[in-house]
């Protein structure tokens, strides 16, 4: 551990590496009572550097606040973030939105100071998204896709939907929006296998914040072939997870499998088969590759630093 809150959960989504600074950037939650953060006030994103993890520290089964945590404070502030990557070397955050007149949106953010920040994608033909969720970049064609379930409207910060639950696909170049798959009862973490030939997404519609859970309702990541115009093709039960849900996901360069999950950080290999698990004492919503050996691990009041034999499928520069 290497820092930790009393009971605000600090530590919560967006893990985005940025390997020219050695920074992680990640948000606070929104929508948890602790956070007092959502519908009236605004979570916010954070960052550490690691360059600040010492051998020492890394040692310590306990190290907390030895590593600083500093507040982003972007020009144009993201609105409830939840979901992040990079994309072509800057910040690419998701807002779930707030009430009915601040819309969902996909920011782009510079990863240096002033941090200026721009929207540049926040509807669908005029219809709000319900409250974007996790993103990643297609390694193959460049585009960004996104998950959009209604985690806002359940933790009170959002109006009842206005569309699916779907996952989307995004043109930044053309600004073709259009969507990649539907059939969710919450779409949540997104990735991409290192050769773009598959996409991961989780369904985490067991978990209903505030109003409990519904056991008979998805904890699983599917797996979908990806075409090479994009498309998404042949749905596959890649896992269903316990305990907890599975929330956050990324790969390594192997193409194995990492999902947060209720007791930590699950691992799959490419068939789907449990090969592993870091253990953490607690729920992981989302975690981040920082390099080659390297992951930083978010469990909502607690921050870890694991070092592993293993290395993220997609640093920050090849975006």
């Amino acid at each position: 551990m290497i820092n930790h809150t009393d009971g605000d959960p600090l530590f919560h989504e967006a893990t985005i590496w940025h390997p020219e600074t050695d920074e992680m950037f990640f948000c606070q939650s929104a929508g948890a009572a602790a956070a007092a953060a959502g519908l009236h006030k605004s979570a916010v994103v954070f960052k550490i550097n690691l360059n600040e993890i010492t051998p020492d520290i890394i040692r310590q089964r306990n190290a907390s606040a030895s590593v600083k945590v500093d507040l982003v404070d972007s020009d144009i502030p993201v609105i409830n973030p939840n979901g992040g990557t990079n994309y072509k070397n800057k910040l690419l955050f998701l807002g779930e939105g707030q009430g009915d007149k601040i819309a969902p949106a996909v920011y782009l953010m510079e990863p240096k100071a002033p941090y200026k920040t721009k929207i540049v994608l926040d509807n669908f033909f005029g219809r709000q998204f319900n409250s974007l969720n996790d993103t990643c970049v297609n390694p193959r064609n460049g585009e960004i896709y996104f998950t959009d379930p209604t985690y806002g409207y359940v933790q009170e910060l959002r109006p009842k939907q206005g569309l699916p639950n779907q996952v989307w696909r995004f043109d930044p170049e053309t600004g073709d929006v259009r969507v990649a798959a539907d059939g969710f009862k919450m779409p949540n973490g997104i990735t991409f296998s290192p050769d773009g030939k598959y996409v991961y997404v989780t369904d985490t519609g067991m978990l209903q914040c505030c109003r409990g859970n519904d056991f008979g309702l998805p904890s699983t990541i599917y797996r979908y072939d990806v075409m090479e115009d994009g498309t998404f093709e042949i749905r596959k039960t890649f896992a269903y997870i316990s305990p907890g849900i599975p929330d956050g996901i990324h790969c390594d360069t192997k193409g194995n499998v990492y999902t947060g999950c209720g007791d930590g950080v699950q691992v799959f290999n490419p068939s789907g088969k449990l090969i592993g698990k870091i253990h953490v004492g607690g729920t992981v919503a989302n975690f981040g590759f920082a390099g080659k050996g390297r992951m930083v691990i978010l469990t909502e009041t607690e921050l870890y630093c694991a070092t592993l034999g293993a290395e993220g499928a997609f640093p920050g520069q090849l975006y």
